[in-house]
């Protein structure tokens, strides 16, 4: 008797770890702070993935793209839509 009162307690505890776990990494998926800039390319460099860009405010901010960005089809003056975390870009696409 007390092996499975045991048994089930150990279950419950297992059961309740795991969702604690999930919740955690729910409330972190929350705190990525996403920005979009929407501007014109001042400079773009294509070696070190670092992009200049002059936002519809004025202000000129310069973002870097990871290697799984590709940066190829972008050239300075197009007018992009950038959403970026922490100043590094995760899309990067042509303003229509």
């Amino acid at each position: 008797m007390k092996k499975l009162v045991s048994k089930k307690v150990v279950s419950i505890l297992v059961v309740a770890l795991f969702t604690i776990c999930f919740c955690g990494v729910a409330v972190a998926e929350e705190t990525v702070n996403i920005v979009q800039i929407k501007g014109a390319i001042n400079n773009i460099s294509l070696d070190t993935g670092q992009v200049e860009v002059v936002d519809e405010a004025g202000k000129i901010l310069t973002v870097t793209a990871t290697p799984d960005i590709d940066l190829k089809p972008f050239t300075e003056g197009d007018k992009v839509i950038i959403e970026c975390s922490d100043n590094i870009i995760k899309s990067i696409v042509m303003q229509h």
